[in-house]
C-alpha cells in the first residue's frame, strides 16, 4: 500500500522582491578561490544602504508634525505619572524600613 503525503503546509509568506530601482543595478562581482561568481563586499555594502533608504523614504509612514507633538507629550505625562507614583511607594516603603529598624 503507497501512503499519499500532502505537501506541508508553508508557516509565513515569502518575501516580496525589492523595490525597482535596486534590484534592477548591477551588481560588481569578484572571482572567489573557487571560481565562483560573488559580490565585492563593497557593493553589498552599497546595496544594504540604499536598501535602507528606499524603506526610510518610500515604506516608512512618518508622523506629521501636530501627531509627533501628541505623542510626545503623551509619553511625558505618563513617564511623569508612573515616576511620582514609583516614587511614592518607594517613600513609604523607606519610611516604613526605618521605623522597623529604630
Amino acid at each position: 500500500m503507497v501512503e499519499h503525503r500532502s505537501p506541508k503546509p508553508r508557516v509565513g509568506g515569502s518575501i516580496p522582491p525589492g523595490p525597482a530601482s535596486v534590484m534592477k543595478e548591477r551588481i560588481s562581482v569578484r572571482r572567489s578561490e573557487h571560481n565562483e561568481l560573488k559580490p565585492s563586499r563593497g557593493s553589498r555594502v552599497k546595496d544594504f544602504l540604499k536598501g535602507i533608504w528606499v524603506e526610510l523614504s518610500q515604506r516608512v509612514k512618518w508622523p506629521t508634525r501636530k501627531e509627533l507633538l501628541q505623542y510626545t507629550i503623551v509619553v511625558i505625562i505618563f513617564v511623569v505619572f508612573w515616576a511620582t507614583y514609583i516614587g511614592i511607594w518607594d517613600f513609604l516603603f523607606a519610611k516604613g524600613v526605618e521605623l522597623i529598624v529604630k
